[in-house]
């Protein structure tokens, strides 16, 4: 029976303490209901950085200095010996092999878990739409991506977000296709009211995330510019951290486009109320909450069309091919001026979104600490 006995959990967390993106929001709702729990002994370890001299720096690229400065090896062992150690995203399974090696030289036994959210930078090998934007590899982006690899080789047990992350994770690591299980993420609605469903006006469109090259957002600034051009006036909300230092100037010039940099949960929940329509471009995604998001506010979706979105969309969204910026463009005309459409998306969108909850996410991975703990 899930919860009989007790679990002792190390959760290592990187985001915890600043929830706004997708990994963020998955370490503090799971974490916050981990701790209420009867049946769970938990310990919160944040990542005990180890600063790389000023230096060594300039020696270092990205990746390695991330390894470097990040490696959550170092967590207060709890009393029993046997205990799960949760891992909240992938770039911490660099440390598997690390912390196996400390658990046998301190005499304890830690079961290691993974959560891999995406692995879009290696994603670009053979993902056509990441072609373009595929990282200029040196060698230490290869060593750390092969030591990522191998650690989520090495877990005990690794949960993805999606079929679509599955897959991907094991065209990468094959070896480990008995030991994976897919736990989606959710969301969690303010209040009864917002699933009313609602056809928005004016004509805004709403985007939430990061100004990332795999988010696309370039090809639906293009796509609104061009509508604009035709004489049809229609605004683009962008909300999501946008440093001024990292816009490109084709978005932060763009006639229609209001950059809202980062805002909050509150914010956020009133753009999903009162936009007519929820875009998102991306070409890659593990999951993809703003999705889910949007939908529990009753807010329209149109999506990029790429594997996990029509995963976790299903019939609930309009899909398009992620870098035609006349399908683009179109599909945003066709669907503002279709007042019963919206309202059909709008009511299948919250439909859909109640399929996916946090206490969900929570309980499937309690499935999955009390199958390690008995391997």
């Amino acid at each position: 029976m899930l919860g009989a006995k007790v679990r002792n959990v190390v959760f290592v967390y990187s985001f915890l303490e600043h929830p706004k993106g997708g990994i963020g929001q998955y370490e503090f709702q799971l974490s916050k209901r981990l701790k209420q729990d009867a049946y769970t002994q938990l310990k919160i370890s944040k990542i005990k950085a180890v600063r790389v001299p000023p230096f060594l720096r300039k020696l270092l690229f990205w990746n390695l200095k991330a390894f470097v400065e990040n490696n959550p090896i170092w967590f207060d062992v709890p009393k029993d010996k046997l205990f799960i150690v949760h891992l909240s995203h992938q770039f911490m399974a660099i440390s598997v092999p690390i912390i196996k090696i400390r658990g046998f030289f301190s005499r304890f036994t830690p079961k290691i878990v993974v959560t891999v959210h995406d692995l879009y930078d290696l994603e670009t090998q053979w993902n056509p739409f990441l072609q373009d934007f595929g990282p200029k590899w040196k060698w230490s982006d290869r060593l750390v991506n092969y030591m990522m690899i191998k650690g989520i080789g090495l877990a005990d047990h690794v949960i993805v977000d999606s079929n679509a992350t599955k897959k991907t994770v094991l065209r990468l690591s094959p070896g480990i296709k008995d030991k994976i299980s897919v736990v989606y993420l959710g969301h969690e609605s303010s209040d009864n009211e917002v699933l009313k469903p609602v056809v928005k006006n004016p004509r805004q469109v709403l985007y939430v995330g990061s100004l990332h090259p795999r988010k696309n957002i370039l090809t639906l600034v293009k796509a609104i510019s061009l509508l604009r051009d035709q004489g049809y006036e229609v605004n683009l909300v962008v909300a999501g951290a946008t440093r001024t230092t990292s816009i490109p100037d084709e978005i932060k010039n763009a006639r229609g486009v209001q950059l809202l940099g980062e805002v909050t949960t509150t914010q956020i929940q009133g753009l999903y109320k009162t936009s007519s329509l929820f875009a998102f471009p991306s070409l890659s995604e593990g999951f993809g909450l703003p999705l889910i998001e949007a939908m529990s506010f009753g807010c329209p979706v149109l999506a990029s069309d790429i594997p996990v979105f029509r995963e976790v969309g299903e019939d609930a969204a309009v899909y398009v091919p992620p870098l035609s910026i006349l399908e683009w463009a179109r599909n945003v005309k066709k669907l503002l001026g279709d007042s019963s459409t919206l309202l059909s998306l709008s009511e299948r969108g919250i439909h859909q979104a109640r399929k996916f909850h946090w206490n969900t996410t929570y309980t499937e991975t309690l499935r999955v600490y009390d199958y390690v703990m008995t391997k």
